[in-house]
């Protein structure tokens, strides 16, 4: 606990003189104990007045240090949020990424020896009132990598500032390929199978302007970034004859498996409910190809650093940022304990409160996670869901994680994949969960109906509140509803080009909210009562 109250000594006496750090008494916060009875537990709704008078210029509100840049939330969960990026805890970041960095090369020296594609939001969308950029973390942290790391990267950031969604992933993929990338990097595992598949879609066109040193005419691309990105590329009649060739061996497919020789490792989530892309990988990558885990990371943290390419899991970044515990068992309960890391224990889960270098105070994640064991003594935690991620009107009390199982182990017994899956809890004259899927390939009806009932069955076994509660009648059984092709790459595109950060964009798994499923247009819909009828 050394570092953690070192950390948190350092935070709060470089804060005292803030608006913040004098309405909370920061100058008679002394000890860990002090400051959980001095602060109460702190919202992003909490934080914001302090944040709304930062954006308009207002100095020394939660920090310091001015900020240099508000980082916006993805909006998952809810509106976009700014988030205050100071120096300090852009060095702090950088530091971690650093040490992710570090060990990654250790275990794997040829991660650099060819290029590195990764797919970020721009840095900067807007700026404020008094003249703060606000934009992506991703992209930011894309801008500040260590140099070594920014020579080695595939396009240059100018690409991710293309407003139009084909057109970007067209240019980014047309220049990718052309390269030999040892690296692909980005948050979300759903980015980078969309790219394998687009890679394929596209492949005829790359290749022609590969051979010509061209880029599609078509495009929607602003006349200076089409300028500055042609000032690069040059006619490599070689390298399209090269592709050719592996696209004729892979039987007529353009994959990262052919395509890469040089491809050592994949790096990208792997814990939630984004696991369920994962099992996509085989199509695209050699057994071989390493996928390791980016560890805890939100806009407002850098959380923990994987040690290995194994598990889900990573280090806790005690160093740079100070942790705050509640175990799951207490989230409804009057009497809290907020618990510090040398209180943890393994196979346990907790929600999370963290305070930053970045001026936010005991600040609810509004996350799950569980400690899988200790490194030396510090905690490794894997991320295992939102907070917010459950449904609960009859006390089923269901959680997103408990769907993606359910669902991922219902797709194994049919033999059937998924391009996309959300839940909805719907009512009619009782409630019912709707499972919204798109298919990766046309499946018959009975297909459909099998694909129903296991959900059903793997899900009453995963919650047995949830089967109680089926089983009573308090439940109405669950129905399909089956989304049309392409619909999911439609709602992606609608989404991103609506400010959504692309390479952090996740679609929700299971909501209450029933206007979800009208963003999607459905081929059919069928009841689990029917298919049980029809049996």
């Amino acid at each position: 606990m050394v570092v953690q109250e070192r950390l948190l000594r350092h935070i709060i006496r470089s804060n005292e003189d803030t608006a913040f750090g004098k309405e909370h008494h920061f100058d008679q916060i002394h000890s860990i104990a002090d400051f959980q009875r001095q602060l109460p537990i702190g919202s992003y709704e909490y934080h914001e007045p302090y944040i709304q008078k930062m954006l308009q210029g207002e100095p020394r509100q939660l920090t310091a240090q001015p900020p240099i840049l508000f980082a916006m939330t993805s909006g998952t969960t809810g509106r976009r949020k700014y988030i205050p990026v100071t120096q300090e805890s852009r060095v702090a970041k950088s530091k971690v990424m650093r040490v992710w960095l570090h060990l990654a090369l250790r275990e794997h020296p040829g991660i650099l020896n060819g290029r590195i594609l990764s797919v970020v939001s721009p840095e900067i969308e807007g700026y404020t009132s008094s003249g703060i950029p606000y934009g992506a973390e991703s992209g930011h942290a894309y801008k500040n990598l260590p140099l070594l790391i920014r020579q080695q990267y595939c396009v240059p950031h100018d690409v991710f500032t293309i407003k139009d969604y084909d057109s970007r992933y067209y240019v980014l993929l047309r220049m990718a390929v052309e390269q030999e990338v040892s690296t692909i990097a980005t948050c979300n595992p759903s980015t980078i199978v969309l790219l394998c598949e687009r890679m394929d879609l596209w492949k005829e066109d790359i290749l022609k302007d590969i051979y010509a040193g061209t880029i599609r005419d078509d495009l929607v691309l602003p006349d200076d970034i089409r300028s500055r990105l042609q000032s690069h590329i040059e006619p490599n009649p070689d390298r399209a004859r090269v592709l050719e060739s592996c696209i004729s061996r892979n039987g007529g497919v353009l994959a990262p498996n052919c395509c890469w020789d040089k491809l050592v490792m994949v790096s990208c989530w792997k814990a939630g409910s984004v696991k369920l892309y994962l099992r996509d990988f085989p199509r695209f990558f050699p057994h071989q190809t390493a996928v390791r885990d980016w560890g805890y990371l939100a806009s407002e943290l850098r959380g923990s650093i994987p040690i290995s390419d194994s598990g889900e899991g990573g280090v806790l970044t005690i160093d740079t940022n100070f942790f705050e515990f509640l175990p799951e068992e207490e989230s409804e309960s009057s009497q809290k304990n907020y618990l510090t890391v040398d209180q943890l224990s393994v196979g346990q889960r907790y929600y999370v409160y963290v305070t930053t270098l970045g001026g936010l105070y005991r600040y609810e994640m509004n996350d799950l996670v569980e400690v899988t064991g200790f490194f030396r003594s510090s905690p490794e935690i894997q991320f295992i869901r939102k907070s917010q991620g459950f449904c609960s009107v009859t006390g089923e009390k269901l959680y997103e994680d408990q769907v993606v199982s359910a669902v991922h182990s219902a797709m194994n017994d049919c033999s059937t994949q998924l391009e996309f899956l959300g839940s909805v809890l719907e009512w009619h004259d009782k409630p019912h969960y709707a499972f919204l899927v798109e298919f990766a390939d046309g499946a018959g009806s009975a297909v459909k109906a099998r694909l129903l009932n296991a959900i059903e069955i793997h899900l009453q076994a995963l919650n047995s509140e949830y089967a109680d509660k089926r089983t009573s009648g308090r439940l109405d059984p669950p129905v399909l509803k089956v989304v049309q092709r392409g619909e999911s790459l439609r709602y992606r595109r609608q989404r991103v080009m609506n400010g959504t950060n692309d390479g952090q964009f996740k679609t929700l798994k299971l909501t209450d909210n029933p206007d979800y499923a009208n963003h999607f247009t459905l081929e059919e819909e069928m009841s689990l009562s029917e298919v049980v009828s029809d049996t």
